[in-house]
Parts: C-alpha cells; sequence; structure tokens
C-alpha cells in the first residue's frame, strides 16, 4: 500500500509540474496561432485532445460564436464561419447537459451519448465521428450574459482526469482564449511563414500529413521510403519553424489559405 502511495503522489506532483509550466507559458501568448500551439505542446499532456471547440452567446435563441484549435484540417474555425451547420445542436446539446449536471465538467466516452449519429451529415460532423471522447466545460458569464462552453474532442477514449487539476487548468484556458482576439472574416492573422516556399514533393508529403498519414502511410503512398519522408518531413518543419507534426499541420493549413 504505501508503494501505491508513492506512486500516486509521484503522479500528482508531475501533474502540478505541468500545470505550472502551462500557465508561465500561456503568458507570451499574443495570437490565435499562438494559443493553438500552448494547447498542443503543453496542455494536451494535462488534458489529451484534437479538436477544442470554444462557442459562447444565447444557448436558448441559438445566437452562438464559435471558435477553433484543431490538429484536423477538416475542422476550423473558417467551417463554422460559413453558415448553419449541424454542430450548433450539438453544442447546445452538450450546454444542457452540463447545466442539468449543475454545472460541472463532465466525459463522455460513448458516441451514442453525444447524439452525433441522429445529425445529417456534414463535413464537420462526420470529421467528428472519428472522435472517441469528449471533455464539456461550461463557464457562466453573469455580466455579459455570454455563457461560454468548452468542449474538447479526442482520438482516444478518456482514462480518466485529475479533477483537480483540470478545475484548475480549464478556467486559465477560459481566461487566455478570452485574451486573443476572436477570428472573424475581416481578421486574417499573418502566418509566422507566410514567405516559405516548399517543393512540390514536400507539399505532397504535407498534403498526406494533414490528412492523417503515417510516414509509413505516406512511404507506400508516394513509393518512396520511410527515411526519405523523414527528411522530407525534417526540413519542413525548419521551413516553418516548428518543432511538432501538430504545429507543422497548423502552420501549413495557415499559409496555404492565405496563398489561396
Amino acid at each position: 500500500m504505501k508503494g501505491k502511495g508513492k506512486i500516486e503522489l509521484s503522479h500528482t506532483m508531475h501533474d502540478w509540474d505541468n500545470l505550472s509550466e502551462i500557465i508561465k507559458q500561456s503568458l507570451s501568448i499574443k495570437k490565435h496561432y499562438d494559443f493553438f500551439e500552448w494547447l498542443q505542446t503543453y496542455v494536451a499532456k494535462s488534458i489529451p485532445h484534437d479538436v477544442l471547440i470554444a462557442s459562447w452567446g444565447n444557448y436558448t435563441t441559438g445566437q452562438l460564436h464559435f471558435d477553433v484549435a484543431s490538429v484536423d484540417p477538416s475542422i476550423n474555425t473558417g467551417v463554422l464561419m460559413e453558415g448553419d451547420h449541424e454542430v450548433s445542436p450539438l453544442i447546445t446539446d452538450l450546454y444542457h447537459r452540463w447545466a442539468a449536471m449543475g454545472e460541472r465538467w463532465y466525459v463522455l466516452n460513448n458516441f451514442n451519448e453525444m447524439g452525433i449519429d441522429t445529425l445529417e451529415k456534414c463535413s464537420l460532423i462526420s470529421s467528428l465521428t472519428q472522435m472517441k471522447s469528449v471533455l464539456v466545460y461550461g463557464t457562466r458569464d453573469l455580466r455579459g450574459k455570454n455563457d461560454c462552453l468548452y468542449v474538447l474532442f479526442s482520438k482516444q477514449v478518456s482514462n480518466g482526469l485529475n479533477s483537480s487539476v483540470l478545475d484548475v487548468l480549464m478556467p486559465h484556458i477560459d481566461a487566455t482564449l478570452r485574451r486573443v482576439e476572436c477570428l472573424l472574416p475581416e481578421i486574417i492573422e499573418e502566418p509566422l511563414s507566410l514567405k516559405v516556399s516548399l517543393t512540390s514533393r514536400e507539399n505532397e508529403v504535407m498534403e498526406w500529413v494533414c490528412m492523417g498519414k503515417t510516414n509509413d502511410d505516406i512511404s507506400t503512398l508516394l513509393g518512396i521510403s520511410i527515411n526519405t519522408v523523414k527528411n522530407h518531413l525534417k526540413r519542413v518543419f525548419n521551413k516553418l519553424n516548428v518543432i511538432s507534426r501538430a504545429q507543422a499541420v497548423a502552420q501549413y493549413q495557415v499559409t496555404v489559405e492565405q496563398i489561396k
């Protein structure tokens, strides 16, 4: 029993060390891309997730606004800006569940519980159906009358979260996002590497990476060795000034959108 206690204590200390680093790194966030990079590089260590959908507004009238931070290229703020879509009733349902549960965060690992399978399959919903779990966290805005809901989707089933760490971290995520200007059609952030020029082969590799393909998959699809794929990605990372696959995908997508 003593050994088990030490393991649990060690695990708790590790969680709080991560939390301290997360808060420290958030202080330099100024742009939407900084927020995404912070989520994937630091926050994901404590709250594993692939997509964060933030919504705020009036959940009774359905007048909602959205912001998205996602490693999946088919799930982004631009898609939600295009007009009516099936994500609104989904998010509204998750909000009412949160309110009915005493305004406490909750996790769903059963996709049927989310009600997505009953919605008409648009591209956004089809992408969300690939997720295995969802964490829902809400906040009341009594002054602005705009309640806010944070929905974190993950391709992995949640095996449990540290409740104490989560109760501290989620309000900090809320406060951090409020410092970042909301992405609107007229607000386009300058990508960190707008003038980066990738070779045709590097673009091919990144297109497959954005579709979620592994190095092994890309090797087979392009008829090149895995080492060649890795070398292409290494050069892409250097050109985009990123250190992870998720960061490369996000920066590549921003650059491509600016070129279009």
